[in-house]
């Protein structure tokens, strides 16, 4: 029994000896772990500190974001009205153009119950005929960049288009004020935005539009408050022209291209006071428009023929014939 006791002793030892190893080399892999925390927390933060102060001393960059594109359903009438200002009709199709300066007459239009979006002058197929170009019996060279639009089928090419339109006490006959207002809408709308335009309604003297200062351009705004202003006109008054004529005929840069149009009789000496005027400088194609009644016709195939524009009576269905 006394020679056995330093065997378990020995065993005791050696057991708690690997075990204080074992609890040793823990420690020491504790303490490395957390040596290498120490070391590598402030490393990083420093990094972190030094990367961030070499973004800050830049300047930041702007980007650019484009806006939103908004969608919507919209009606009909202001979608057509939109596809008229980007795509303009060329009134000179060779199909459709006249050869030189004329007369024409259209089928009678029926003005029972016009609309500012689809008027009978519109249905008309003859109201699509194309007109001489404003170069045409000394309208001039025109250059590059000229565009097109019509008036009761009668075209015209060029840059600056004047309208001079009758608003007399015998256009409110079956509504045929309204009728030419709508025409007149279409016409402008259907203008190129680098051309320009006047307008005058006239009757004892003549209106325009209150912002209309000098030639106004053809852009979609502009023609908005035309036609807000169109709405507005009522007929009243006689048939006296002249002093439309003598104000556009003055104007510089003078129109290419002249749109007139009457349903009565003017005064006898007009075409050739408009023939004086035209004549003191380029000579501009006046197209002259009989709406209605042919009473006027002579002098108004006069002042087209004088100035290389064209002549077209226009019936109207219920009007004077």
């Amino acid at each position: 029994m006394v020679g056995r006791a330093p065997d378990a002793s020995g065993r005791d030892l050696a057991s708690e000896l690997a075990i204080a190893r074992i609890k040793l080399r823990r420690q020491r892999l504790v303490n490395l772990v957390l040596l290498g925390l120490a070391i590598s927390i402030p490393f990083h933060i420093a990094i972190i500190i030094y990367l961030s102060s070499l973004y800050m001393d830049r300047p930041v960059a702007v980007v650019q974001v484009s806006p939103p594109i908004e969608m919507s359903i919209v009606p009909e009438e202001q979608l057509e009205e939109f596809l008229e200002q980007v795509e303009v009709p060329d009134p000179l199709d060779p199909m459709l153009s006249a050869d030189a300066p004329g007369e024409d007459t259209l089928d009678p239009l029926d003005v029972e119950a016009p609309t500012s979006t689809d008027t009978s002058l519109q249905a008309s197929g003859a109201l699509s005929a194309g007109g001489a170009d404003s170069s045409d019996g000394g309208g001039g060279m025109l250059g590059s960049g000229t565009g097109g639009t019509s008036f009761f089928g009668i075209g015209g090419r060029g840059r600056r288009f004047a309208y001079i339109v009758d608003r007399s006490s015998s256009m409110q006959q079956v509504r045929k004020l309204e009728v030419v207002k709508d025409e007149l809408r279409r016409s402008i709308r259907a203008l190129p935005d680098f051309a320009s335009f006047l307008i005058y309604f006239y009757a004892n003297d003549y209106v325009t539009p209150e912002f209309q200062d000098d030639w106004i351009r053809a852009r979609p705004r502009e023609i908005s408050r035309v036609r807000r202003w169109i709405d507005g006109q009522v007929p009243g008054g006689s048939t006296q022209p002249m002093s439309s004529f003598m104000s556009v005929l003055s104007m510089e840069p003078r129109p290419d291209v002249i749109f007139f149009l009457t349903d009565g009789i003017i005064p006898e000496d007009t075409a050739a006071k408009i023939r004086q005027y035209n004549s003191t400088g380029r000579v501009i194609p006046i197209n002259t428009i009989a709406f209605g009644s042919p009473a006027g016709q002579e002098q108004l195939k006069q002042i087209a023929a004088d100035s290389g524009g064209v002549y077209r009576f226009v019936p109207v269905g219920g009007a004077t014939r």
